[in-house]
Parts: C-alpha cells; structure tokens; sequence
C-alpha cells in the first residue's frame, strides 16, 4: 500500500517534501451511549430529561463505532471482492464508495498537481502508472541544466511536448516520443545529474518490510521487479524477459497461473557497484517470503490473492513450498487463489521486489515468521539499515553510493549501475536526495534558481509565486501541474485516546476539559455534525491560500479512489436494472449512487467543490445540536485540535487559513485550535502513527494514499476492517 505523505511544496516532477505523524497516552472503557450518534437509536429519540451525562471521558468500542459507519461498506466491498467480472465489481465498489462518502468521515481534500510550477522537467519521460512504485523510478527522466531562466522549459514548449506525447500514447509507442531532441533543438543542454529534496528520509531500505511512501520513494531507484510500465503506460519486461511478441509473462487458460522467465543479463551489485551475483527466479521467492514474514504493512496485497499466502500469514502452514510462488532455474511461477484480470497491475509494487537470500541471511536475516521475528530482534540484524548502503543489494539502474542523515541535514546518492541490462537507456548518471525540512523558503527558491534543484511548486503561502513573478519568471514559464491518482483528505477522529502533554516529555501540549472530550466525541459520531462541517468547508478559497488566488480549485478531489482509475468496457446493467454506458468512468458510477443514497453531494469530478454548500451546513450543524441534546450545552462549540509542523511557513500559513475559513463560516458551532510541533512532534502525531488509539489530535490531514494496483479495491480496503484497514488509524479506530 502506498501511504502518501502531505503536499507542503513541490520541488520536482512527481517529488513531495512532506511531514507527518504519532505517539501519546492511551486510555479505553466501556462505549458511551451519544444520542443521536451513529451508534445509537434514532436521532431525538431519547428525551432529553432522560439523558445523563458522564462527568468523565470514556472512549467508545471501536468496533461498535466502526459498524455503525462502515459496516454496509464493508459488506459492498466483500461482495465487490468475490466478483471476477470487472465491470460487475466497479458497480459494487461504487456502491460501496458512495456509502463511505455518505458518512462524511473523510472528507476529501485534493490531490497533487493542479498548481502553478516551473520546472526543467520534460513532461512524461517517467513511467506512465498511476499506481504502485513506477512513477517513482528516475532512469528515463530528461532534464534540461543551468540556471533560470535559461534552462527552464517554456510553457508553451511544454505543452509542444505533451502533444508529441499524446501521439505516441495513442499509438502505444514510447518511441514516437522523444523529448530530448526536442530539446537540444531548442538550445537546451540536457543534465546527467538530477537532485530533489525530501523532508522525510526512509527509515528503512528494505522495501519488502515497509508501506511508506517516504520509505520507497528514494530506495525504489535502486531495486527493480519484473515488469514495468513505460511512459504511455505500456508493460514491459524488467527482470523478465519479454518473449518474441514482447509480452514479459504468460498465462494459463483458466487465468490461476502466471510464468515467467527470468533475464539472464541481470545481476545484483554492493554499493560500489560491484558484481554480486546474478539476478535468479529464486530471488523472487525469497524476497515474497521475506515480505509475508516482516507482516511490514504490504502482507494485504498478497493475503487471499496467491496460494497459501494467507494460510502462511496465519502459521496453518509453514512449509513455503505450499505457497504459490515457486522458480525452477530462470522459471518463476505465480499461482492465484482466483482469477484477477488486473492481477499484472500488483507487479510493480514493493512486495513482488526481489531480494538475495544468502546476502539477506548474511546481515542476520532468517526465513519464517516466528524465525524472522526473532532474528530481526537481534543486534546482529543489520540487512537495510538507514546510514548504511551496504546493508543490501542493488539490481535496478542504480545503487546507493552514499547514505548520511541526521536531524538537520542529510543526502543520498544513486549511481548508475554499469551492469545494468539497460544501461544505455538510463538517461541521468547521478541522483542525490537532499534532506530539507521546509523552513527556509528563501533557500529553497535560490537552489532552485541556480539549478540545484531542478522543479519548483509556485504555492503562494511560501512565497514562490510572488517571487517567480518579480524574477520574471511567471508569464514565460509557468504551467498548471498535472493531477494525480494521489488523494489527500482529513479525517475525524471518532474515538480520540491520546493527549499529549510535553511536560512528559512528549512532542506538545494537546489539553481539552473532560466536558470537550465528550462533546467532541458526541459531535464527531453525529452524522448531521460531520455533514455540516463538510458541507461548510470552502475548500477552493482554502487551497487558494496555499497555491495562489483562483488555483485552489483545480486540484481539488470529492471522492477518495481516483475518479479515472477505470472505466466500464462495456454496457453495464445493476441491480435494480439501471443501465450504464460503455466508458463511464469510475467517478461517474459512484456519483450516480452518492445521488441514489440522497448523499448531498453536486458533482465528484475533479477540480470543482462538489460538496460545498453553506446554507445546508448550517441546517446540518442546528441539527446535530438538537440531536445532542445535554451532550452540547449552550454557549459550548466543538473544538477541533488540528497539529502542524510550525517551522514551516507555507504549513502554518495554509493551517491558520483553516481555521480562519472554518471559524468564519462555522463559528457559532465550532472552533479550531492549532497544535503547533516540532518535525518529529509532527510525524508522530499523524503519519507514523500506527494506531487509531495513539491519534492525538481530532482531525487529522497530513496523509493521502495512492493506487497500488489498477482496481478501486486499492483504496477502499484501506477502510474495511476485514481488509487492510490501514487508514482506519486516521479516523482514530483499531478494529485489527
């Protein structure tokens, strides 16, 4: 899964400087009963002199509370699962999608791109996938050099180039385009070297033991699986070979069996670019093992989808032999639990990666759940190590030469691998990942002027806009960003169990009164509150803030999978005998069932506000009042605690206009306090945090998820709790 960071700048195609987090004291009891919550009877229908309420806080069951929200979802995405015709399945997951948009416990916010950017970028010189790690792979990027404004790529050559691309997207042919003489055409001189920054360093380089973006973005550079998908998005052979028809793999008649051959011309290297040992059919069984014994978070990809991997996740078995991935010399074979027509679509993300066994058992690794749990405990286990590029191997275009980080400064460096089966391809001879935090603005603008940097986000809370416009930069160069399947949103935490208080050492201070905790806790299980605060949340003049006057709208997104992600393949008949046409889109689907519930939602296609709308919020929010009775006395509001890194401007700036669009519209019902924490405070408030009980603020927005595989299931099992449940934390449950 690919668990996405928080857009605080861009600095180059496709990179995000991001900051996120959690930690704190816990506490659980008994459910308290909320009238006119979700988890109760009708709204109204206790009367109000009958009610007591608790002179304490309790947290609530969490899975009373997640049935009472999700549990209908949850039915249309198991029913979605046990469907093998496409176009059946998306009618159910928009079913399914159109009920948890009907909650209103997430609420979509936008999604990447969409922005004022100057760039020395050529557009689309990087895979064309929306999902998995592809977009993350640098070898094919053709960047121009020097300083601006000679070397940035004019708006009007950008959109040159983006037509040359759409012919050869049209034609499947990554050939028919070829930015980098279109370039030098033009005067440019083009870069060997490509250096970005990031605010978040991996923790870890072993790829197949974590599910963070932060972890894969830099280390994906330097592993390779067995396909890819090129620049117009077609599937091509990586460590499989393609056969004489060009296709990677084959597959049987009934759908269960997939082969593959792996390349002979492929091998492993250290972190000096050294020979190691050939790249074999072996290796990707070790490294699926690997993956299903760290249980690191990428387990659900596989967990029902190949043989025995669920019955091995659970210990029934422990012979791997039993497990549907199996190689016989350069022969790899994947047998599935049951036909997947997108199955090839999981392939390039980090579970499928390869991994050395005997090297991986050299730095103290071992094979088996209970075996790997141990070793992994131990001092002697040093296998991807921060700090350390020679704590694994390398078999993509490029290996780490060069790991340092500490806490105010940091950089990795990735060099061309010269036994790389397609070394005369890779475009970019160095890549340097640069630790920056995101506080000096200033700085950053001035790397990026002098070509240290080689892409820029014109946000105007940082100040970029109005800087490129005094430089002259703007008119000439200047372009809206393309969006991407990425979607960030905030959520309510419907079952908060930590405050914070740096008086104990912790990150900042997070105190609400016992009467706040509950009437937060009431409100947050309302559904008339949760609908009010949507529906009054100016989104648009929000975002405008942070990228510029009259932009904030074009990355806005009102619904959580990716509205394109897929589209009918043919006239497609639900149940209740509505027809929908060949090539409606996925968003199509879940709008026409969003309407169908009554959900008070205008349209969910992106860059528009289909979910404001200030007059019903008001209505909604008088309601929830009502409904809550003693729970909300007169002359309390809700106050919604919301964390932000504070030395970072544009952070500050964008989380101060939150608060000043939310209380403007919605004060009489609602305050927001912003928690201000350092970096770490920050990460471990939201995005590190693995528990819903360790959430400590009340609504949370410093993360997003992007596809790992080409079906609406990628997003949607990231709230079922049968399912990967991974974004379940963020609405503050734990149903696992």
């Amino acid at each position: 899964m690919k668990l996405a960071k928080t857009n605080l700048l861009v600095l180059a195609a496709g990179t995000l400087l991001a900051l996120a987090s959690c930690g704190g004291e816990t506490g659980s009891s008994e459910p308290a009963s909320v009238p006119g919550s979700n988890p109760a009877s009708e709204p109204g229908s206790e009367p109000a002199s009958s009610i007591v309420v608790p002179d304490t806080y309790e947290r609530g069951d969490d899975i009373e509370i997640y049935e009472s929200v999700l549990g209908e979802y949850e039915e249309l995405v198991e029913q979605a699962h046990a469907e093998f015709d496409d176009n059946a399945r998306y009618l159910l997951e928009a079913q399914a999608e159109a009920k948890l948009l009907d909650q209103s416990i997430m609420v979509p916010h936008y999604t990447e791109g969409g922005t004022y950017a100057l760039t020395r970028v050529a557009p689309r010189t990087i895979s064309n996938a929306q999902h998995g790690i592809d977009r993350d792979r640098l070898q094919s990027m053709v960047v121009t050099s020097g300083a601006a404004p000679g070397a940035l790529i004019k708006a009007s050559e950008r959109a040159e180039l983006k037509a040359m691309w759409e012919t050869a997207f049209d034609a499947g042919d990554s050939s028919l385009y070829d930015p980098a003489t279109y370039l030098r055409n033009k005067g440019y001189t083009l870069s060997t070297t490509y250096t970005t920054a990031t605010s978040l360093f991996p923790e870890t380089t072993d790829v197949h033991a974590t599910y963070r973006q932060s972890d894969t973005e830099p280390t994906t550079n330097g592993i390779e699986g067995l396909i890819t998908y090129d620049n117009v998005g077609v599937i091509r052979g990586a460590m499989a070979k393609e056969d004489v028809n060009g296709d990677p793999y084959t597959v049987s008649e009934d759908g269960l069996t997939y082969t593959f051959i792996i390349r002979d011309d492929a091998w492993w290297v250290d972190s000096n670019g050294a020979k190691v040992a050939q790249v074999t059919a072996q290796d990707f069984v070790d490294g699926f093992r690997h993956m299903l014994d760290a249980q690191g978070g990428l387990e659900y990809l596989a967990d029902g989808v190949i043989v025995g991997a669920a019955e091995y996740l659970r210990k029934q078995i422990t012979d791997f032999s039993r497990v549907g991935m199996s190689a016989s010399g350069q022969t790899l074979t994947i047998r599935l639990v049951q036909k997947e027509n997108y199955f090839p679509s999981r392939l390039v993300y980090s579970c499928f990666m390869p991994l050395h066994g005997e090297f991986f058992i050299s730095k103290g690794g071992a094979f088996g759940v209970d075996e790997f749990a141990a070793a992994s405990e131990a001092a002697t286990y040093t296998y991807g190590n921060i700090n350390d590029p020679t704590s694994i191997l390398y078999n993509s275009a490029y290996y780490c030469s060069q790991w340092s980080k500490t806490d105010t400064s940091g950089i990795m460096k990735y060099v061309k691998n010269p036994h790389y089966y397609g070394v005369d391809k890779v475009t970019l001879d160095e890549i340097t990942f640069l630790f920056d935090d995101g506080t000096d603005k200033q700085q950053i603008y001035n790397n990026f002027k002098s070509g240290t940097y080689f892409g820029l986000g014109l946000s105007a809370a940082s100040g970029y806009l109005q800087w490129a416009k005094n430089d002259g930069f703007f008119d000439d160069y200047a372009y809206v960003s393309d969006l991407t399947a990425t979607t960030y949103f905030g959520g309510f935490n419907l079952n908060r169990g930590a405050w914070w208080d740096e008086t104990a050492g912790d990150f900042f201070t997070s105190t609400q009164s016992e009467a706040q905790k509950i009437l937060n806790h009431a409100a947050f299980n309302n559904l008339n509150f949760r609908r009010g605060y949507q529906h009054g949340f100016d989104r648009a003049s929000w975002n405008d803030v942070s990228v510029g006057e009259g932009v904030g709208a074009f990355s806005l997104r009102n619904l959580y999978t990716y509205p394109d992600l897929v589209k009918l393949s043919a006239d497609t008949t639900d149940a209740d005998g509505h027809v929908f046409p060949k090539n409606t889109s996925y968003g199509e689907l879940v709008e026409y069932y969003c309407h169908e519930l009554g959900t008070p939602v205008q349209s969910l296609a992106d860059g528009q506000d289909g979910w404001y709308n200030p007059t019903l919020s008001l209505e909604e929010l008088a309601t929830a009042k009502e409904e809550l009775g003693p729970y909300w006395p007169d002359g309390m509001k809700v106050q919604i605690q919301t964390v932000v890194y504070a030395a970072n401007p544009s952070a500050v700036a964008s989380k101060q206009a939150y608060k000043r669009f939310i209380e403007e519209a919605l004060g009489d019902y609602i305050e927001v306090q912003i928690i201000e924490a350092n970096l770490y405070g920050y990460y471990f408030s939201g995005y590190l945090c693995d528990t819903g009980i360790d959430l400590p603020q009340d609504y949370f927005d410093g993360s997003g998820w992007g596809p790992d595989y080409v079906d609406p299931l990628t997003y949607l099992d990231t709230f079922s709790g049968l399912r990967d449940a991974s974004m379940l934390k963020v609405i503050g449950l734990d149903v696992i």
